[in-house]
């Protein structure tokens, strides 16, 4: 005879969902979670924001240190903003991070989480078809991470930095923004392309390759997206500070 919860898991199933251990084994959740514990850390930096996801997301992980959040479009950080106003701990930008100040046009797509700085490529549309398509440019200011820091990071105790980067193909040039300061960046997470879906983007084993150089070692990579043939598009790749950098 079955248990209560074997039935509760077998009707959800009838329906199509699935109910098991949170977060999942082996997922990017459990990651984060191992290591926000591990590094202590205190302090995240969540630059290409978009309506907040990320933000409530290390929250449910049981993240409760600072989170101060990026993001240049308006109708997302309206949205960033609403998801945040009851936190004390969250403090929302309304402009991008780069490698340098002043104003840049970002293409803003039909979903907007593909919205870049960078032109979607042939591929980006072969992937994900009308979703990728260029709505509209959006003249956005841009800031360097590392004229910031000191303001974010005055009221915290031996910070230790958590950078998130999803900035579709600019990660690289918010890293170089950060100057000096990204001695201070504990770990990271960034999107890496195994098959690049805008102009001008950094493949992954480049992009690794300058953190790599940068004093940082890999700790995880997992799959954000596949192409309808199954081929790895993008990785959320995990990276620490390496033991003798």
């Amino acid at each position: 005879m079955e248990s209560a919860n074997e039935l509760i898991k077998r009707g959800a199933r009838w329906l199509g969902y699935h109910i098991g251990r949170w977060p999942p084994e082996h997922s990017l959740a459990e990651h984060l979670g191992e290591l926000f514990q591990l590094l202590a850390i205190n302090c995240v930096f969540d630059v290409g924001a978009h309506r907040g996801e990320y933000g409530a997301f290390v929250r449910e992980l049981g993240y409760a240190g600072e989170i101060f959040s990026f993001e240049p479009l308006h109708e997302s950080f309206a949205a960033l903003e609403a998801r945040s106003a009851r936190d004390p701990k969250w403090t929302c930008f309304p402009f991008a991070l780069g490698d340098a100040g002043g104003m840049l046009p970002i293409h803003v797509t039909r979903s907007r989480v593909f919205s870049s700085f960078l032109k979607p490529n042939a591929y980006c549309f072969d992937a994900f078809g009308e979703r990728g398509r260029v709505e509209r440019n959006e003249p956005v200011p841009v800031r360097r991470l590392e004229t910031l820091f000191k303001d974010c990071l005055a009221n915290i105790s031996e910070p230790r930095v958590f950078l998130k980067l999803d900035t579709q193909g600019f990660d690289a040039r918010v890293v170089e923004g950060l100057g000096s300061q990204l001695e201070r960046v504990v770990a990271l997470q960034t999107e890496v392309s195994v098959r690049p879906i805008y102009e001008g983007m950094l493949a992954y084993g480049e992009a690794i390759q300058r953190l790599n150089e940068a004093g940082f070692e890999l700790s995880g990579l997992f799959c954000v997206s596949r192409d309808a043939g199954l081929r790895v598009v993008e990785f959320d790749c995990v990276m620490l500070r390496g033991a003798t950098s």
